[in-house]
């Protein structure tokens, strides 16, 4: 073979490694593009789909603007399914008997440190054995005891409360009838903490589906009630612990215990 046939055939050599080469690159940059629309693709799906079960609405001007009888609000509570999206008062005692003003109350001092918020409403209307659901009526914590029902309690998870310092969202974990004296009132140590849970789980009359531990900020909703009669069990109430930091606003799982039977 002659010297310029050789060339020749060496120029084609390494022009077909230089074309595999620049595929072999093509075809690793347009699999880093896949992969990299894939991922894309995924995200913005996830931000499509997911939307949170229940989700905040600002109730900071609300607190600001709310005075009842002269007394300023300085917190507020909603609570998915009811119509309370209420505003919190310290308890002063012109307000405790005013049944018919539309707010809610706490004791007027807290203790520091204490990580449990008791809120108390008057429910005057619907108190018997067979409480009503969705009456406009109803002010307060009347609708509180909408949580008496199974088919209410699975679908209604959440609890908004604003202290002043934020709004946040709470999940509930326990529904119970208790008599006044039960009542503990605020936990504030770890070992009273870890009983309170304890005691409300075990005597919850729905399990759901919800860690909680002595870490967690905890809620609890009280009211009365005369479902058993004006003896036994006069009292009403929900406990939820504080939404954790990146946890997901989403439905859980609920199911009723052995507590329930007392209703049926």
């Amino acid at each position: 073979m002659s010297k310029s046939g050789k060339n020749r055939k060496t120029k084609k050599n390494n022009l077909q490694k230089i074309n595999k080469k620049r595929l072999g690159i093509l075809i690793v940059g347009i699999l880093l593009l896949m992969l990299l629309g894939t991922f894309a693709l995924t995200r913005a799906i996830k931000k499509v789909t997911y939307k949170p079960y229940f989700e905040i609405e600002n109730r900071e001007d609300k607190i600001k603007e709310t005075k009842v009888d002269g007394n300023q609000a300085y917190a507020w509570l909603r609570v998915q399914g009811t119509n309370i999206d209420t505003p919190i008062i310290p308890l002063t005692s012109n307000l405790e008997d005013d049944v018919e003003a539309n707010y809610l109350w706490t004791a007027a001092e807290y203790k520091e440190g204490e990580n449990r918020k008791v809120i108390y409403g008057h429910n005057i209307r619907n108190v018997s054995a067979y409480p009503e659901i969705g009456n406009e009526d109803h002010i307060r914590f009347e609708q509180l005891v909408s949580f008496a029902y199974y088919d209410f309690a699975k679908k209604n998870l959440y609890i908004q409360y604003n202290d002043g310092t934020g709004d946040a969202l709470y999940k509930i974990y326990a529904v119970t009838f208790n008599n006044e004296a039960d009542e503990v009132g605020q936990s504030y140590t770890k070992k009273q903490t870890e009983s309170y849970i304890r005691s409300t789980r075990n005597e919850s009359i729905y399990n759901y589906d919800v860690d909680v531990t002595s870490d967690d900020t905890l809620i609890a909703l009280v009211t009365c009630t005369r479902y058993f009669g004006r003896e036994e069990k006069t009292q009403f109430r929900v406990d939820a612990r504080k939404v954790r930091k990146n946890e997901k606003i989403m439905k859980y799982n609920v199911e009723t215990t052995s507590n329930y039977d007392i209703i049926k």
